[in-house]
C-alpha cells in the first residue's frame, strides 16, 4: 500500500493493519469473511491510500471479490496491482465492476492470472462506462481473440485508454484485425504490447496497416513474435509513414541483416526514437553499420540495445563512431555479439568523445584482457563499462577500419 498526504508526498505502509491485510491474503486468500474484516479495519485511512500492490499473493476469486467490494472505501486510489495471482473470471468481473464506478482509479494490472474472454467482459464494461480507467495490463491471460475483440469494442467507446498490455494472450489474425480498427480511430492510446503472440509476418503486416495512420502511439512492443526479415520490412515501411513512435522493441524476432537494413531505411524517414531494442536477433555487422549511419540523425535517441546479435568487431566500430559527439545516447548494450579485441579498442577510443554515454555493456564477448585494459584506460568520469563473462573467440576477427577515428 502507498498513501499520499496533503502535499501529495508518497508514504509506504503507514499502518500495521495494511501489512496484516497483505499477510492475511497470502495465508487465508480463500477466506472472504476474514479478508473483508481486515479491509473494514482500514476504513480510518481510506482517504489517503493511493496505490495497492498485491502482486504474487496467491489471491483467488474469493479474495478478489473481497478486494472489489472494498475499493469504494478508498476514493483516492489510483493504482491496483493484482498480477501473478490465481484470479479467474469471477474475481476479474467483481474487481472491474467496482472499478467502473470508482472516481480516481486509472491503472489496473491483472497480468499472469487465469482470466479468459468471459472475465474480459467485466473489463470491457468498465472501459465503456468507467470514469477514469486509462491503463490496463492483462498480459499472460488466455483471453484469446474473443477477449481482444471485446476490449477493442470497449476502447472504441473509451477515449481515456492510454496503455494496453496484451502480451501472451493467444492473439491471432482475427484479434489483430479488431485492434487495427481501434488503432485507426482511437485518439489516446500511447503504449501497446503484443509480445509473445507468435504473430509472424502475416500478423505484423496486418498490424502495420492499422498503425500507419495512428498519430498517438509512442511505444510498441513486439517481442518474440517470430516475424523475421519479412516482418521487419513491413515495420520499416511503417516507420517511413509514421512519426509518432518513440520506443520500439523488436527483440527475439529472428531479424537478420536484410531486415535490419530495411529498418534503417525506415528510420531515415522517421528520424525519431528514444529507445530502440533489437536484442536476441541475427543482426550482423552490415545491419549494425546501416543502423549506426541512420541513428546519428535521430536527435532524441537515448537507449540502444543490440545485445545478443552477431555484429562483431566491425559492427562495434560503427556503433562506436555513432556515439562520438552525440550527447543524447546514454546507454549502448552490445553484450553477446562476438566482439573481439579490435572492436573493444575502437569502442574505447570512442569513449573519450562520447560525453553523453553513461553505460556501455560488453558482457559475454571475446575482447580478452587486452580489450578490457584498453576500455579501462579510456573510460571517462561518469561512464560505466560492463565486460563480465568474456568468452574465447571461435572465429577470425573481422577487419576493423584502421587509422584515426572518424567523428560524425
Amino acid at each position: 500500500f502507498e498513501t499520499g498526504d496533503a502535499s501529495g508526498k508518497i508514504q509506504s505502509d503507514p499502518l500495521q493493519e495494511l501489512q496484516e491485510f497483505k499477510t492475511c491474503l497470502k495465508r487465508e486468500f480463500s477466506d472472504e469473511t476474514r479478508c473483508q474484516q481486515l479491509v473494514t479495519s482500514l476504513e480510518s485511512n481510506k482517504t489517503s491510500i493511493r496505490n495497492v500492490n498485491f502482486r504474487g499473493h496467491e489471491i483467488d476469486d474469493n479474495a478478489a471479490v473481497a478486494i472489489g467490494s472494498a475499493l469504494k472505501m478508498f476514493p483516492s486510489l489510483v493504482s491496483l496491482d493484482l498480477s501473478e495471482n490465481q484470479i479467474g473470471d469471477e474475481g476479474a468481473i467483481a474487481v472491474f465492476d467496482a472499478i467502473r464506478t470508482h472516481p480516481s482509479l486509472n491503472k489496473i494490472n491483472v497480468s499472469k492470472n487465469k482470466i479468459t474472454s468471459k472475465g474480459v467482459a467485466g473489463i470491457s464494461q468498465a472501459l465503456k462506462t468507467g470514469k477514469s480507467v486509462s491503463d490496463v495490463f492483462i498480459g499472460e491471460n488466455p483471453i484469446g481473440d474473443e477477449g481482444v475483440q471485446s476490449l477493442a469494442s470497449a476502447m472504441l467507446a473509451s477515449p481515456l485508454m492510454k496503455s494496453l498490455d496484451l502480451s501472451a494472450t493467444q492473439l491471432t489474425l482475427t484479434g489483430v484485425g479488431s485492434l487495427c480498427e481501434v488503432l485507426n480511430t482511437h485518439s489516446g492510446l500511447k503504449w501497446l504490447s503484443l509480445a509473445c503472440n507468435n504473430l509472424k509476418n502475416e500478423g505484423v503486416s496486418q498490424l502495420m496497416k492499422g498503425i500507419k495512420s495512428n498519430k498517438t502511439l509512442e511505444t510498441l512492443i513486439l517481442t518474440n513474435n517470430h516475424f523475421g526479415d519479412r516482418g521487419a520490412v513491413e515495420i520499416g515501411e511503417l516507420l517511413k509513414a509514421n512519426s509518432a513512435l518513440k520506443t520500439l522493441d523488436l527483440s527475439h524476432n529472428e531479424i537478420a541483416d536484410l531486415g535490419g537494413s530495411m529498418l534503417a531505411e525506415g528510420w531515415k524517414k522517421h528520424l525519431s526514437g528514444r529507445t530502440i531494442t533489437l536484442t536476441d536477433n541475427h543482426l550482423g555487422s552490415e545491419a549494425a553499420g546501416a543502423l549506426a549511419d541512420v541513428f546519428k540523425d535521430i536527435a532524441d535517441l537515448q537507449i540502444i540495445d543490440l545485445s545478443n546479435n552477431h555484429i562483431q568487431s566491425k559492427g562495434a566500430w560503427a556503433l562506436g563512431q555513432l556515439c562520438q559527439n552525440k550527447e543524447s545516447i546514454a546507454s549502448l548494450d552490445l553484450s553477446g555479439n562476438k566482439i573481439q579485441y579490435h572492436g573493444a579498442k575502437a569502442l574505447a577510443k570512442s569513449l573519450k568523445h562520447a560525453p553523453g554515454l553513461k553505460l556501455l555493456s560488453l558482457n559475454g564477448n571475446c575482447i580478452g584482457e587486452k580489450g578490457i585494459k584498453s576500455l579501462q584506460k579510456r573510460t571517462q568520469s561518469g561512464q560505466t563499462v560492463h565486460h563480465e563473462n568474456q568468452k574465447q573467440a571461435d572465429e577470425p576477427e573481422e577487419n576493423v577500419p584502421s587509422g584515426k577515428c572518424v567523428i560524425f
